[in-house]
Parts: structure tokens; C-alpha cells; sequence
């Protein structure tokens, strides 16, 4: 009988690593549980790892103002966050990540994530590669929104003002 598969493998970012390699992540990762509510990344701290949800639901918010913050995104599961904190060398995180719902997955440390690139690990090399591919595919989404809005002002589309730009993007990031 054949074994349940592992959480990591049903995210597209771990499917293409063999039995051997996924093993290579599975011991580097961290199971993992927060509340509603609970913060997983705040803004403006050393990134210290990657979140691979299993379950549940997080909003993304970031600073706009001192004291006010406007909701980015809501990621439901399965899905990663903390990617541009892993992949910019331990940058500052970019924005809060708070749990809305019971939120399940993994935690994998930066720290023994960066070990096992330096090692050269092929494991890790390909989820570099994940990673900055769904980063991509996320940017050109984001790109492209931003440009039919402006194509949209600028022609005097029944727009107003800055409000549809966050409206857009956060209907954009949910999808």
C-alpha cells in the first residue's frame, strides 16, 4: 500500500523533486501551527524562513503610512509565503502576513534553507527556481493589471481615482 503523500509534495513549488530531494527539504522543515490572528512575517524584520501553507487562509498587509497598514492580498492554502525574504538574502520582510483562519504547514529556517544552497543541493536549487518563477508569474500579473488601469484613466474610464488600483490588485492577488 502505497504512502500518503507529504503536504510539501502537493504544492506545484516541491513537485518536481524526486523521493530523495523532497526527503532533503521534508528534514529541514518545521510543521507548524498559528491561530487566527497570529503574525507569521512582520514587516520591516530579517526574514527567517519560508512558510509553505497547507491549510488555511493569511492576509498580507503592508505600511503605507505610520500607524496604518492597507490589506495587499488574502492567500488561501495551499501556497508559500515569506519568498522575497528567503530570496534577497535574509531582506527585511516586505510586508506582515497574519493569519485569518487556523493556519496549518511548514516552516522552513532560512538558515539551514541557505545551508543546503550552499552545499549545492539540487533539492534546493529547484525550489530556488520554483520560487522565482511564481515570483515572476506574480509580477507580470501585478504588471499587467497596473497597465490596464492606467490605459483606463487615461482614456476616462468610469474609474476613480487611487481606491481601484488597491480594489484591483487585492481582487488580482486573491485569484
Amino acid at each position: 500500500m502505497r504512502e500518503a503523500p507529504h503536504p510539501l509534495e502537493e504544492l506545484d513549488l516541491f513537485g518536481g523533486l524526486d523521493p530523495a530531494e523532497l526527503e532533503q527539504i521534508r528534514r529541514i522543515a518545521r510543521q507548524i501551527e498559528f491561530g487566527p490572528g497570529a503574525t507569521l512575517i512582520r514587516e520591516g524584520e530579517p526574514c527567517r524562513a519560508l512558510y509553505v501553507l497547507a491549510s488555511g487562509t493569511v492576509e498580507v498587509r503592508k505600511k503605507i503610512l505610520p500607524g496604518s497598514t492597507r490589506q495587499l492580498a488574502v492567500l488561501k492554502a495551499p501556497t508559500v509565503v515569506g519568498e522575497v525574504g528567503l530570496l534577497a538574502g535574509g531582506a527585511r520582510s516586505t510586508a506582515l502576513v497574519r493569519a485569518r483562519t487556523r493556519t496549518r504547514g511548514y516552516e522552513i529556517p532560512r538558515e539551514a534553507f541557505v545551508g543546503l544552497v550552499e552545499e549545492g543541493s539540487l533539492a534546493a536549487l529547484k525550489v530556488v527556481y520554483g520560487l522565482g518563477r511564481l515570483l515572476a508569474e506574480r509580477m507580470a500579473k501585478t504588471d499587467d493589471t497596473i497597465a490596464q488601469l492606467v490605459t483606463r484613466l487615461e482614456e476616462g474610464g468610469d474609474i476613480q481615482g487611487p481606491e481601484i488600483f488597491r480594489d484591483t490588485l487585492i481582487q488580482e492577488w486573491e485569484t
